[in-house]
């Protein structure tokens, strides 16, 4: 079994900076029937398939970050979190777009979200740069890539999977998809749904081309758990990974908690439904957590001691 230090992580995807205006709120404005905040903190963090990334390095893990920004601020500010955190950039700085940013206001001890101001550019990544980008790094040794499709822009032509697979056909690709997407996703290993998106696959009529085309659907159903679906024999070979109730703080990120610890444990040579259930009980313990939280080497290493007669 590969031991986390000798795991290498290619995350594709849409990137974003969640920044973090947290205050108190005593009073109504004068000027207007709102509260006023009363801010004492500002932080940022990254989000969108950033937040896949922080995952798999606080787990301990080596990981790559390819993504689109623009020529800006918040670009600079992208690349300079993920050396923050140890994570190799592979930034496709586009001249003219606009990087994306999410500020959230947020108030008390649960910081609980009031407002949210959106700045994003959803023009499709050209596909030309993106590849000319892979293969830039053609030479790794890439242990899985795994996608975390926020329909940004970045995952939008049914080329990019093909020639992933050419040009590292060594890694496993897992994704986090949109539903509209889903036929861009073809021969893909796995796709990691939530409960919402899984019915609106079936509502867009794709079933069939997953049942074809994608060996498993890692169904994630929040407080109910996980659902993992082997494909090829659908609906008579599912299994239910339930879970304990918790008081949820934030369910923000529990998807990309479980796609970041489905690539660690395949990686390592993990069975599919334990990596499932390892997945399930850290996505359960970052909905405990206030923010948008990520799993924590130890936490990890806790779980999969748990599970260790089924590795």
């Amino acid at each position: 079994m590969n031991s986390l230090k000798d795991i290498n992580i290619l995350v594709l995807g849409d990137i974003m900076l969640d920044r973090y205006i947290c205050g108190n709120v005593s009073r109504i404005s004068p000027e207007a029937p709102v509260p006023v905040v009363e801010v004492f903190n500002e932080y940022c963090n990254l989000g969108g398939c950033g937040n896949v990334v922080r995952n798999i390095r606080s787990i301990g893990v080596n990981c790559s970050c390819l993504a689109a920004v623009g020529n800006d601020s918040i670009g600079k500010s992208i690349t300079q979190e993920l050396n923050n955190i140890g994570a190799r950039s592979m930034m496709l700085e586009i001249e003219g777009r606009q990087s994306t940013l999410k500020e959230r206001i947020v108030a008390g001890h649960r910081q609980i979200q009031m407002l949210r101001v959106d700045r994003e550019d959803l023009a499709p990544v050209n596909s030309t740069l993106l590849l000319r980008k892979l293969t830039e790094y053609k030479t790794e040794n890439f242990d899985a890539i795994l996608i975390s499709d926020y329909d940004k822009g970045m995952i939008n032509d049914v080329i990019l999977i093909d020639s992933l697979k050419s040009i590292f056909p060594n890694a496993f690709i897992l994704v986090d998809p949109k539903p509209k997407n889903i036929p861009l996703y073809d021969s893909v290993m796995m796709i990691t749904p939530n409960e919402k998106e899984f019915q609106e696959i079936k509502d867009r009529g794709y079933l069939p081309f997953v049942e074809k085309h994608i060996p498993y659907v890692l169904e994630t159903q929040g407080r109910k758990g996980m659902t993992l679906h082997e494909l090829y024999t659908f609906e008579q070979n599912s299994e239910n990974i339930p879970t304990d109730p918790v008081e949820v703080f934030n369910v923000s990120g529990a998807g990309d908690c479980v796609l970041a610890v489905m690539g660690v444990c395949l990686s390592r040579g993990i069975k599919v439904l334990t990596a499932a259930k390892i997945a399930n009980d850290c996505a359960h313990y970052v909905v405990t957590q206030v923010g948008t939280s990520v799993i924590s080497e130890n936490k990890f290493i806790e779980s999969v001691m748990k599970h260790k007669n089924d590795l």
